[in-house]
């Protein structure tokens, strides 16, 4: 996550923390559903790759309303809101004592 361009613009953000660059290109694949699971299966990959990591980071486009509100509804936790060149971007934090929430497809 610190190594990543907008990673330094999060001053919480730990050096074993892992951050997730959210784009989705199909409107059918940013649905609350798949969102949650691919959001949970990523979280889990980032917990059991490194045990070290207390957060996960999502970095996503600010114009993206529903995806942020189903981030929001998972238990991410909106840290900073950047402007780079033309892009706004979100950044949110999943902590790792945050409660996973999946919703049945």
């Amino acid at each position: 996550m610190r190594e990543d361009c907008l990673g330094h613009e999060v001053d919480e953000a730990k050096e074993q923390d892992r951050g997730i660059r959210l784009c989705i290109g199909n409107d059918e694949f940013s649905r609350a559903q798949n969102l949650a699971l691919l959001l949970t299966s990523a979280i889990q990959y980032c917990w059991r790759s490194d045990q070290r990591t207390q957060s996960v980071w999502v970095e996503v486009r600010a114009d993206t309303e529903g995806v942020l509100a189903c981030l929001q509804n998972d238990g991410f936790i909106q840290s900073s809101k950047v402007k780079i060149s033309h892009e706004h971007y979100v950044i949110m934090e999943f902590a790792r004592d945050s409660e996973v929430v999946v919703r049945s497809a």
